[in-house]
């Protein structure tokens, strides 16, 4: 289907689209709370900046340790599987911090919130290799750079959500604005769960299916073109035909000299034949 007019036969063709709306509402639910855990962390769990900082110094480690386990794990249970799987145990942790935030004697406590906080950033963004994977495998060459521009849409909604995730945290509190992006990133992950279906677990089942679809789509379109083939043919038959005939029938220098000469011949044999 890459160079093609013709599309794929099966639902594969909106796997580019899923995934694209999943990390647009994962974009937005993380744009209303990322930003503000350097602010929960100094005014709730009263934490230095000093040790806020080193929160952040440790995610990215926690992140590459995470996404390395994840690629690993996916080549025997699946690439979606896997995604699903991180973005639950993800959102599940959020909603655990925003539990313990409003009834729990646990309010605040920095040596529960952090621990959770980074193994929930951890897995939420481990799938994302495992996302660009699936989005190369199943989109055109000629259609990549599109597809891969698109990101900028997913973070300016990252962006313009924190407007709405300011206004909550110091309306009702940090909690609320946990929940509610619990919820909106809940949704996303049911999104990416419909492709389970789709993509297959194993990498080489889903480059199997791949060519097996290209080449129904190009069975499809040989197909229009033979049935154009013949109505083509006919149309030409009756321009095509006459020239031949014409070629065929058009008198030239020698048959035109036969023919002259023919009917002289003819009497002078009828008068040879009566004199004998």
């Amino acid at each position: 289907a890459g160079g093609s007019g013709c599309l794929p036969v099966d639902g594969s063709g909106r796997i580019p689209y899923v995934l694209f709306a999943s990390s647009l509402f994962t974009a937005l639910g993380s744009g209303m709370t990322v930003k503000f855990f350097p602010l929960y962390f100094r005014s709730d769990c009263n934490l230095s900046p000093e040790h806020v900082q080193l929160i952040y110094v440790a995610v990215p480690f926690a992140m590459v340790a995470c996404s390395a386990l994840v690629q690993r794990a996916s080549i025997t249970l699946g690439r979606v599987q896997m995604i699903v799987l991180c973005r639950a145990l993800g959102v599940s942790l959020l909603l655990l911090m925003a539990i313990l935030q409003l009834h729990s004697q646990y309010k605040g406590t920095p040596s529960i919130m952090v621990p959770i906080y980074i193994a929930r950033t951890a897995l939420m963004n481990s799938g994302y290799p495992l996302e660009e994977s699936i989005l190369m495998d199943y989109v055109p060459k000629s259609s990549r750079a599109r597809w891969k521009s698109l990101e900028s849409v997913s973070q300016f909604g990252w962006c313009g959500s924190a407007a709405i995730g300011g206004w909550l945290g110091d309306r009702y509190g940090y909690s609320y604005t946990f929940l509610l992006t619990a919820a909106i990133q809940g949704s996303a992950t049911l999104l990416v769960a419909t492709l389970l279906p789709l993509v297959p677990r194993r990498e080489a089942d889903g480059a199997a299916q791949l060519r097996a679809e290209q080449g129904e789509a190009t069975a499809v379109c040989e197909e229009g073109g033979l049935a154009a083939e013949p109505a083509a043919a006919e149309a030409n038959d009756g321009t095509e035909a006459q020239p031949a005939a014409a070629r065929r029938t058009k008198p030239t220098r020698r048959n035109l000299s036969a023919a002259l000469q023919q009917p002289l011949l003819a009497p002078t044999a009828d008068r040879c034949a009566g004199a004998e």
